[in-house]
């Protein structure tokens, strides 16, 4: 998480190298949860392609204009 982004930055964009990183040293020792930077839903699905095991989501479905899109159906 520290190296992600700052909590509730939304600024995602450069998670990529670190979360390779991250995945590259730790994975199958500890779950890679990410936990910070994610400002849209891409941004998620990009950290659980790269190889996270989790994903908390708080800033995107908090700012976002319409949340009760985001409830399961």
């Amino acid at each position: 998480m520290p190296l992600a982004s700052p909590i509730g930055s939304g600024g995602a964009s450069s998670i990529s190298t670190f979360i390779k990183l991250i995945i590259k040293r730790y994975k199958g020792i500890v779950p890679i949860v990410v936990d910070a930077g994610l400002g849209v839903p891409s941004d998620a699905a990009q950290a659980m392609e790269l190889g996270a095991d989790a994903v908390l989501i708080n800033t995107a479905i908090a700012k976002s204009r319409t949340p009760w899109k985001w409830r399961a159906r």
